[in-house]
């Protein structure tokens, strides 16, 4: 099987495989470091929720600052990015002075959810974690010029591999991460959130995940495992990119509503006890959503906008952060009645002629019809990618 399938058979309990309850960042770094002993004197963890440095040698921990404080100018902008990363509420992956990796870890209860409201504040902590660590250990996990998106592809195909691990092949919530990413691409302005958008990649590994033989792998064969998975199934960047085009006209509207509605505010901030303050209660902008989806002549489209639009009327989306401002979601009751009964109608059945390719007016990204991905045949290709790239970490 050659060397990066050795102990094969213990692999399972070097992965943290099982059911896992709980996040222990301090028991997290120290994993991470047994399984890749080289990036104990380069790669640093932070958490920006308590302030403080993480490493289990406490003389370890009490030397990572004096160490980067040897480049001072490089520590200032690590210390300003640190800041900037806390007051979004978010985490990161950052080079640091002198070739050093840094892990920012945001563990705050209002942290950005980035499986869903249905995940508890551990699943969630730990994806983030597996998310940032994936940037730093798998092949193409950093930022590159020939491609928008790989590197978050990469860093989300190692999170959900390890999220499978931990807490099973059946676990929802992968699908609940496909649907926040869809939302925050559909709804929100910015380029930033077509470079994170990594739902091609991920709903193809929810497809093959149980012919991969996840739970036979160790940690560092998971990493190998994952930027080559990533690397072959990114799409072209124009894809992405018309992708997130298409929802202009609704991305604009519901930023207008927003601010039209009350003054923008961190998530969380400004609201009552019931977050009722987090909701919009003008469907305007989610009509011009509806307009977007039914008339799109993009299969991209019309496939993850109307994931989106399905769930804003469902209630399983609500209010999301771009930056440090809050995009309210939709009220419960503004998308009912006879308008938003006939959109689910026409919804179900414009949904069901792209399942079955008959819809010749949709279109891909580069002017060609449509036609439904076929399902690989066979087992999933894991050994051959593992055994192609013997050198991957880090790299």
């Amino acid at each position: 099987m050659g060397a990066l399938l050795l102990d094969f058979s213990a692999a399972s309990t070097q992965n943290g495989g099982g059911r896992q309850k709980g996040f222990d960042y301090d028991a997290a770094v120290a994993e991470t470091y047994r399984a890749f002993p080289e990036l104990k004197d380069r790669l640093f963890f932070y958490d920006l929720g308590k302030d403080c440095w993480v490493h289990p040698d406490p003389q370890m921990q009490a030397e990572i600052p004096r160490r980067l404080a040897e480049a001072p100018g490089q520590y200032d902008i690590l210390k300003n990015r640190m800041e900037h990363f806390k007051a979004e509420k978010n985490s990161c992956a950052m080079y640091g002075p002198d070739g050093t990796r840094v892990i920012m870890l945001y563990t705050g209860g209002d942290t950005l959810a980035q499986l869903g409201p249905n995940a508890d504040k551990a699943q969630n902590l730990q994806f983030t974690f597996d998310h940032e660590l994936g940037h730093v250990i798998c092949r193409n996990g950093g930022r590159s010029l020939d491609s928008l998106t790989r590197h978050e592809n990469v860093a989300d195909t190692y999170a959900a591999m390890r999220h499978f691990q931990r807490y099973g092949l059946d676990s929802p919530m992968i699908a609940q991460q496909i649907l926040w990413r869809a939302q925050r691409v559909v709804s929100l302005t910015g380029m930033r959130h077509a470079e994170h958008f990594t739902g091609f990649v991920t709903e193809k590994l929810l497809a093959d995940k149980d012919r991969m033989g996840l739970d036979k792998l160790s940690i560092a064969q998971t990493a190998q495992l994952a930027g080559a998975y990533a690397t072959q199934h990114t799409p072209p960047d124009m894809q992405v990119k018309n992708l997130a085009s298409e929802f202009n006209g609704f991305q604009k509207t519901l930023e207008q509503q927003n601010v039209q509605a009350g003054t923008p505010g961190l998530l969380g901030a400004a609201q009552d006890e019931d977050g009722n303050d987090e909701s919009l209660k003008s469907d305007t902008a989610f009509r011009a959503l509806a307009q977007t989806v039914l008339a799109t002549k993009s299969a991209d489209a019309l496939h993850w906008g109307a994931k989106v639009l399905d769930a804003y009327m469902n209630g399983l989306l609500g209010a999301t952060r771009n930056g440090k401002i809050l995009v309210k979601g939709p009220a419960p009751e503004i998308l009912s009645g006879p308008y938003w009964q006939n959109i689910r109608r026409t919804l179900d059945v414009v949904t069901a002629h792209e399942k079955t390719d008959n819809k010749p007016r949709i279109l891909m990204a580069n002017g060609q019809p449509y036609a439904p991905p076929e399902r690989e045949k066979g087992p999933c290709p894991t050994k051959r990618m593992l055994m192609a790239r013997p050198s991957l970490i880090g790299k």
